[in-house]
């Protein structure tokens, strides 16, 4: 299972503090976020209590509203409404607190929530995963930008884009797993209000790579010929304004993006975040509106399905949660107690996916870590010209610099110790590698030394040695 980073639970339920009468009934068994929402804009001091759990559904979802029009999607797609205004007392928008406990593929439990109240308190939060919500806590009342920020159990990435004008499809997007970006693009004109909307994923193959906004025709047309997509929805539509679209492709995994307006300290974020420096208001009096994101240089991994389990109980459905599982949508059937009983599975780097791309197992494990297992996993070929001719593991970055600078090609190992590297090479070597094995004790070290095999490289736990081809292949 998984432990978060906290050591006491997941965020289970969340409630809203506006006097001391309130901060009594939640002192047992709730922790307070000790920042008053209402800083710099006078009104009541108000603050964000939750509780964390092992034993209840979790939250894996926040939305934030300031218009009284959100609310319907919300509550046809079952959120929870914290029934307390996060700007009571402030002469700005009436801002209410959202919660969902989801179990679909889109649906991560939060670990931890936090607030700042500055730009310099925001930088560290994105090299430390966080999300942050587009929605400044104190709209229109003046004061501090203040941001409600999410940690999640797991590393998440970005994986479908959307956007929508007014709120009449918000409950199907909520339904679908979307979560809404809580600004309007259109802020500060007389346009409709337009939402864009992104979609979770734990999986880095199927991820976002990319993003960019056009505000011309000229760029528009770019962007379509260089295979970018299109999510169909003029981010100014109904103003005065340039059309303005956003665009997006499958390189380097996006793990987080929102809106910011224009008041925000923008230099602040310049070494961190990758701003879309195009005016979402392009063309009319509306506020300067900016896209960002930000991710992590990360290799990519092979993903597909490990585990399937079933869940008998709400229970079992939160530890299966926590474990990675994601639930099929639909209940398979609800038994004699009136239980739903749902079908989960797990995606994962693995061997199957290997092996459906035509590589071969080799069944010696390379690692003696604890827990962990590492197999070398090899394609044949018969032409002797594509055949590798060496093979070496590195662990330390001073020999990673050696193989590097001999131009052999380098494989992240997952599995094994860190910072481990197996590198190959098609050209360094006099004759092409036939075949190898993983020798796991010295009886088995000497036979292959006696017959010939190449000790190629060793770990603590195994020994990998190499037959060469030697003479006409058409010999053997």
């Amino acid at each position: 299972m998984l432990t978060p980073s906290s050591g006491s639970g997941y965020i289970s339920e969340i409630k809203v503090s506006l006097n001391k009468q309130d901060e009594r009934k939640l002192l047992n068994g709730y922790q307070k976020i000790d920042v008053n929402l209402n800083k710099g804009a006078g009104g009541e001091e108000v603050y964000i209590w939750y509780k964390r759990s092992y034993s209840s559904a979790l939250i894996t979802r926040i939305q934030l509203s300031f218009k009284e029009e959100m609310w319907k999607g919300l509550k046809e797609a079952y959120y929870t409404k914290v029934d307390k205004n996060l700007n009571q007392g402030a002469e700005g928008n009436t801002i209410n607190l959202w919660f969902y406990k989801g179990r679909s593929e889109h649906d991560v439990p939060i670990e931890d929530i936090s607030i700042t109240t500055s730009p310099d308190e925001e930088e560290k939060m994105f090299e430390l995963s966080w999300e942050r919500l587009a929605c400044n806590l104190n709209r229109r009342a003046g004061g501090n930008n203040i941001h409600l920020w999410v940690k999640r159990a797991r590393p998440t990435y970005i994986c479908d884009l959307a956007a929508t004008e007014g709120f009449d499809k918000d409950a199907e997007m909520f339904n679908k797993g979307y979560i809404r970006v809580d600004e309007d693009t259109n802020r500060g004109t007389r346009g409709d209000y337009v939402f864009i909307w992104y979609r979770l994923t734990t999986s880095r193959d199927t991820a976002i790579r990319d993003m960019q906004v056009s505000i011309t025709k000229e760029e528009y047309e770019g962007f379509r010929k260089a295979g970018y997509k299109l999510v169909d929805q003029d981010l100014n539509q109904e103003t005065t304004g340039t059309p303005v679209y956003l665009w997006y492709r499958k390189d380097q995994p996006i793990t987080n993006f929102s809106l910011m307006v224009k008041e925000t300290d923008l230099e602040k974020y310049k070494n961190v975040i990758q701003l879309i420096k195009k005016n979402l208001n392009e063309g009319n009096d509306g506020c300067t509106e900016y896209l960002w994101y930000y991710r992590k240089e990360e290799p990519l991994r092979s993903r597909a399905i490990t585990d399937i389990a079933v869940s008998f109980n709400e229970e079992e459905e939160r530890d299966l949660l926590l474990q990675g599982f994601i639930a099929v949508p639909h209940s398979l059937y609800n038994d004699e107690r009136g239980n739903q009983v749902y079908l989960w599975y797990k995606i994962g780097s693995e061997i199957k996916k290997l092996i459906e791309d035509g590589y071969i197992q080799e069944k010696e494990n390379l690692t003696n870590v604890p827990g962990k297992e590492l197999y070398m996993c090899y394609r044949l070929t018969t032409d002797k010209e594509n055949g590798l001719r060496d093979l070496k593991l590195t662990k330390s970055q001073e020999e990673h610099d050696v193989y590097k600078s001999l131009n052999y090609q380098a494989v992240e190992v997952e599995g094994g110790e860190a910072g481990t590297v197996l590198w190959s090479s098609k050209d360094k070597g006099d004759e092409v590698i036939r075949s190898f094995v993983v020798a796991k004790n010295p009886e088995d070290q000497k036979l292959y030394e006696k017959n010939k095999h190449v000790l190629s490289m060793g770990s603590d736990a195994a020994s990998v040695y190499l037959m060469k081809w030697h003479g006409d292949m058409s010999a053997d």
